[in-house]
């Protein structure tokens, strides 16, 4: 059983709650209680932005993509205790995950604006997500570039896994930015406000 308690200390010592201060942290838990999602039972859909973030407290789900050749769902990722689902949705105003339970599965749902607002009040915690490459969007990015291309690339799943595991994150401020510094070899993709960055 779940106690607020229980839950904030959890929280505290995972990334990237552990970058919040403990008041911080406690304001962001204020009311919030436990949801519990059966197996198979959808936690987001990408066709709905949430007004929520989730984070798995105990089980497991699936993040699902489509691939465009078939239209046909399929599984990226599994994530388990202490992931955040709905952030990257969230952070760049388009919704874009599709998860659901992969077994008996209970979620802390936390509110959208509070972690908005902390992003910014809180240097840290908002580095910590917005300088981070997500499986999602990144296949999402190489699905959209198979759309224009006549040759079949392949595997799109291992070519997000390589593309995550070698890619940067720079992040842009807010108004124009000169893109002189770049380097002109490697391909950058833009991604939304309110984390603006470029990807390589």
């Amino acid at each position: 059983m779940f106690t607020s308690f229980s839950i904030q200390q959890q929280l505290a010592q995972q990334f990237p709650f552990d970058q919040l201060p403990e008041a911080a942290l406690a304001q962001l838990l204020q009311g919030a209680q436990p949801w519990r999602y059966r197996i198979g039972q959808p936690i987001l859909r990408r066709e709905t932005l949430s007004q929520q973030v989730m984070v798995i407290l105990e089980g497991h789900a699936r993040l699902l993509g489509q691939d465009p050749r078939t239209q046909q769902p399929t599984t990226l990722q599994r994530l388990g205790p202490g992931e955040l689902l709905g952030i990257i949705s969230l952070i760049r105003g388009v919704p874009c995950e599709t998860v659901i339970a992969s077994t008996e599965l209970i979620a802390l749902p936390l509110p959208a604006y509070t972690i908005l607002q902390f992003l910014e009040q809180y240097p840290a915690f908002g580095q910590a997500i917005c300088d981070r490459i997500y499986f999602i969007e990144t296949f999402d990015l190489i699905a959209q570039q198979v759309q224009s291309r006549a040759q079949d690339p392949g595997d799109l799943k291992r070519q997000a896994q390589q593309v995550c595991e070698t890619a940067r994150v720079h992040p842009l401020s807010q108004g124009p930015a000169s893109l002189q510094h770049l380097d002109p070899t490697l391909t950058w993709w833009g991604s939304g406000a309110p984390c603006s960055t470029i990807l390589s």
